[in-house]
């Protein structure tokens, strides 16, 4: 499974492979052929973590 990772100081994204999660009774894991990531959110995210605003 792919993860998509991003830190907040510098806003470097980086795709890692991690395990895929346990389920509980009741939940169902879903397989995404395509995804989309916003350039304007995540940009908007790190800015606003790196002038320190919660």
């Amino acid at each position: 499974m792919k993860q998509l990772t991003q830190k907040l100081k510098n806003g470097k994204m980086q795709i890692k492979d991690t395990t895929l999660p346990s389920l509980q009774r009741g939940q169902v894991l879903v397989k995404n052929y395509y995804s989309l990531i916003s350039a304007g959110t995540e940009g908007s995210t790190v800015k606003t973590a790196r002038s320190g605003e919660n």
